[in-house]
């Protein structure tokens, strides 16, 4: 027996912002059997020198790891290096990126002496007591590990079938741990679907936490200060009585709730107008939507075995924007089989025209455990041998059209999901008139060809290159598209420092007529109610008026050319764009 044995779970997260369930959800099922662990945070951005001596110091008997696709080569090197400092320490792996291939995992990598694969809420306390009292691990499923002369590998897999046995990790001190940091939650396990390109494709069905647990840890979670709370549900919304409940009781305790955010990923041609409809009563900003769209081809679904109706789910996507309710991010994977560019780019066109608040262009990774690795010879894929195993080309994709489609996905994120350009790209869009795609496509390829990939470019320079491109195509109205990229700017900037290369005037007069207005207590009732309190010298401080040569409000981008002035009030912003609120004023 290992008397006093000390056990340490270090979670590896791809950014500090995110928080580990798993951890926790490992610690929380040791406790519940009286066997004591620690958790330790960390990033894969810290010193990987840090985090090994982090853990050395706190010399531990044994040593656990949740791995995934972002984290497997530092969790693979510090068990190497920890090994060498503490020979006798015992190393356990588990997540979705030992769960397969675990013997080859195993061989491999001599330091590692346990993989739990699958779900190891049930076996990570039994495997730790088992450890500690030094007796056979044949009886405990779900293991890979050495034997005295090679290896032994349980055919079996770990699934928790009744969800409700796994003890509770939203403790106190989990959430105190992760104050400020995006917390993950999971009502449901599973997916309807079987998705090849998805390990949620090697489980069948769904299973669910009790209704009850479910508002009873929002509510715990909410109270202790969570700010984000991230669903991590395949697909929320696969059962709609279900999902219906959560929301509405979300929308009943937390609709008052100012700084909160609820983040679920959902099929949008399971909604129907019953949905619609309570959406409708959600605060702005109260929730998000991520949509995994994936492609438009539904050969290409097909393919994949995705079941999804394109149709609807455009026209729900579609909706759910128009709402004005939620924030809708849009999902498309680049490199599925059988999708050649010109079936992308079409994709792309058909989920950009609908607006959503962010489009995330993913590239297809080829997971351990999932069908389209295990089929990748039928497709003539070749993709990257170490995680996150990204396609490199396939049959209808060349190596040139993923570079291509890369400088693509840079340029939407650097200037779409920024959304600070968002007038000033439909009007370039518009004017190029080759689609959203190619504008992309070709800003990228200016981009490049100037060196811009080499340097950084901050977001105030990227106004002053978007007119600069615009200046080169003589079908574009230079003077309008300045003015755009000024709303632009002041639509998302305090500051008012507009970038000096927008040509802009203003005079004193203009001036004085805004400090007359904000005398004006109409006005401010009509416009500022929430700073009556002011004066109009404080008021100015917080607010920013322009005179525009163009009626800029129109959201149909068809510019009449009358001089317009727009009041910016930077003390209240839209929750759902980010947006500051904007008001055409009259003087």
């Amino acid at each position: 027996m290992v008397k006093n044995m000390k056990n340490l779970l270090v979670s590896m997260n791809s950014k500090y912002i995110h928080s580990s369930l798993g951890a926790w959800y490992l610690k929380a099922s040791a406790l519940a059997k009286n066997i004591d662990v620690e958790v330790m945070n960390s990033t894969i951005n810290d010193s990987i020198e840090r985090v090994l001596a982090n853990i050395y110091v706190r010399r531990p008997n044994v040593l656990a790891f949740s791995c995934y696709i972002w984290n497997i080569r530092e969790v693979l090197w510090l068990c190497e290096n920890i090994k060498k400092l503490l020979p006798d320490i015992v190393i356990i792996l588990g997540g979705p990126e030992v769960s397969y291939d675990s013997l080859e995992i195993l061989k491999n990598n001599s330091a590692v002496d346990f993989i739990i694969k699958g779900e190891g809420e049930i076996i990570f306390p039994e495997l730790l007591r088992a450890i500690e009292n030094m007796t056979s691990k044949e009886s405990i499923p779900a293991l890979c590990y050495r034997t005295g002369d090679g290896f032994y590998e349980s055919p079996s897999f770990g699934i928790v079938h009744d969800l409700d046995l796994i003890p509770s990790p939203y403790t106190r001190e989990m959430l105190t741990d992760n104050l400020g940091k995006i917390i993950y939650f999971e009502a449901s396990r599973g997916c309807p679907f079987n998705c090849d390109y998805c390990l949620s494709s090697t489980f069948d069905g769904v299973r669910y936490f009790s209704m009850s647990r479910v508002k009873n840890e929002l509510e715990l979670i909410v109270a202790l200060g969570a700010k984000q709370i991230k669903f991590v549900d395949r697909t929320f919304n696969a059962n709609k009585k279900w999902a219906m409940e959560i929301l509405e009781f979300i929308l009943l305790k937390f609709k008052d709730l100012k700084d909160i955010n609820f983040h679920f990923e959902v099929a949008a041609d399971l909604f129907d107008d019953e949905m619609i409809e309570l959406i409708q009563k959600f605060p702005e900003g109260l929730v998000q939507f991520e949509v995994g769209l994936q492609t438009t081809n539904e050969e290409v679904l097909e393919t994949v075995k995705r079941k999804t109706n394109i149709t609807k789910v455009l026209r729900y996507l579609e909706i759910l924007i128009q709402t004005g309710k939620v924030n809708v991010h849009a999902d498309l994977i680049a490199g599925l089989p059988k999708e050649d560019l010109v079936s992308f780019s079409k994709s792309f066109e058909e989920l950009y025209m609908r607006k959503p608040h962010q489009l995330q262009l993913g590239f297809l990774k080829l997971l351990r455990g999932s069908g389209i690795r295990r089929e990748y010879q039928k497709y003539g894929y070749v993709f990257k041998s170490t995680p996150p195993y990204e396609v490199l080309c396939n049959n209808a994709l060349t190596f040139d059209n993923i570079l291509e489609l890369k400088l693509v996905e840079e340029m939407v994120d650097r200037l779409y999901n920024s959304n600070r350009y968002r007038k000033s790209l439909n009007f370039l869009i518009k004017y190029f008139g080759n689609g959203a795609y190619a504008f992309y496509r070709d800003f990228g390829s200016w981009y490049e060809e100037k060196g811009l990939f080499n340097r950084g470019v901050s977001a105030r320079e990227l106004y002053s290159l978007l007119l600069e491109f615009g200046e080169a195509n003589s079908a574009v109205d230079i003077e309008l598209l300045n003015q755009l990229l000024i709303f632009d700017f002041l639509s998302i900037d305090n500051t008012g420092n507009i970038p000096r290369e927008l040509k802009y005037e203003t005079d004193k007069l203009f001036r004085d007529k805004c400090f007359e207005f904000l005398k004006d207590p109409q006005n401010i009732i009509r416009f500022l109610p929430h700073l009556q309190s002011k004066s109009a010298k404080e008021i100015y401080r917080n607010v920013y008026f322009f005179r525009f040569n163009y009626s800029l409000t129109n959201e149909e981008d068809s510019f009449v050319n009358t001089e317009t002035v727009l009041l910016f009030d930077y003390t209240r912003k839209d929750r759902v764009s980010g947006l500051y609120l904007t008001f055409l004023i009259m003087f």
